[in-house]
């Protein structure tokens, strides 16, 4: 499947974001990552705040997908597809190296300073 250049920004941006930080995370990493020049960058988001949210959209889709797949399984007990959910999402962050959850790393370092990226951090985690 061919990936559009905002597809590309976004899945550099995810896995950057996971591993370094929202503070860590240089557009100029992320352009030099994806092959993009900058101005495509700013055709896409407005702006390092706007990619980040757009970044926690797609962590979330990402993270209900997993939910849906783990908690559909019906040939699993109901405690048992919980603990499958967990157990993969644990195996994905090991696998690809993260530290753990983005909404959670994005909340110790930004609830304090950034009102919009607080706001969609705290209305994913209770989606």
């Amino acid at each position: 499947m061919a990936h559009t250049t905002r597809e590309r920004l976004l899945e550099a941006g995810l896995e950057m974001l996971l591993q370094h930080g929202y503070n860590d995370l240089g557009i100029q990493a992320l352009l030099q990552a994806t092959g993009t020049p900058k101005g495509s960058f700013y055709h896409y988001f407005r702006s390092k705040e706007d990619f980040a949210l757009q970044v926690v959209d797609r962590y979330m889709d990402e993270v209900h997908q997993g939910l849906d797949a783990a908690l559909g399984d019906q040939s699993l007990p109901p405690l048992d597809r919980a603990r499958r959910f967990f157990e993969l999402s644990r195996e994905k962050y090991r696998r690809d190296g993260y530290l753990g959850c983005m909404l959670g790393g994005l909340g110790q370092e930004l609830s304090g300073i950034n009102r919009p990226l607080r706001r969609r951090s705290r209305a994913a985690s209770v989606s």
